[in-house]
């Protein structure tokens, strides 16, 4: 009915998904394995697996965007618009919680201006709707650890959202085969690629002893933003950690040395 696989998006699968909603279908999810393939061996290839990923769902969201798609029923509206969504957030709204007690260390002055007791209720009540909205999501598999890679490949989700609005329709960016038989390329060290994680985690960790060093706020106040620095080290250290991870064993299998050019 939609005429095959849909080949203008790299995401074919989502994207024919997507085609077939729109002209009514409705789609079941198979949770039985039908092929195999190699997982992303390192933090390069998550990278390019997850950036591939981020900038063809988000070009459906600009170039296609479920609120002016014909034929989509309201609530499929909603779910795929909710795809394209969770990228802006992770990589856009999420990260400026990890920035809020940065300046304040630096500056003296508190981002955050209303009562300190009403905010952190606030946060409180929010993170825990959050938390049962995720684990809805992700059908209870660990939703922490699913937030927590969201929100810590912030970076990569901001550069496949930017690059998205400069491919549409008629020109597909690049593609690199995510799998390992077609050689091993040198890949920069996972501390190069994961710097803007390693730059806003080591900030987190060690300004504040800085803050209350100089004295440039009241105590109280940095204790305050060391309770927001203490949730972005959280979210940020599996990332990290994965990142200095080299697993070797899916280039095992396929019979390759991992240190074979």
């Amino acid at each position: 009915d939609v005429g095959g696989f849909a080949e203008w998006n790299l995401v074919e699968d989502l994207t024919t998904s997507y085609e077939l909603h729109a002209k009514g279908w409705k789609t079941l999810y198979y949770p039985f394995a039908v092929t195999k393939g190699l997982s992303p061996a390192n933090i390069r290839e998550v990278y390019q697996q997850r950036g591939q990923w981020a900038t063809d769902t988000m070009r459906i969201f600009f170039w296609d965007n479920p609120l002016f798609k014909k034929g989509l029923h309201w609530r499929r509206k909603s779910d795929h618009l909710m795809i394209g969504f969770s990228y802006l957030w992770s990589g856009f709204l999420v990260p400026i919680f990890f920035f809020i007690p940065l300046w304040t260390y630096l500056t003296g002055t508190p981002l955050l201006v209303d009562n300190e007791i009403e905010i952190v209720l606030s946060r409180v009540l929010y993170f825990v709707l959050y938390s049962f909205a995720t684990y809805h999501l992700f059908r209870g598999r660990s939703p922490g650890k699913q937030f927590r890679f969201l929100a810590g490949l912030f970076p990569l989700y901001i550069w496949g959202t930017l690059r998205a609005l400069v491919f549409p329709p008629g020109r597909k960016p690049g593609y690199r085969v995510n799998n390992v038989l077609h050689g091993v390329p040198k890949s920069r060290p996972p501390w190069l690629i994961l710097l803007p994680q390693l730059a806003v985690f080591t900030a987190n960790a060690a300004l504040p002893f800085y803050a209350l060093w100089a004295g440039v706020a009241d105590p109280w106040v940095v204790f305050a933003n060391i309770l927001i620095s203490t949730f972005v080290l959280w979210t940020l250290w599996p990332v990290i950690a994965s990142g200095f991870r080299f697993r070797s064993d899916s280039l095992t299998q396929a019979g390759l040395d991992p240190d074979d050019d």
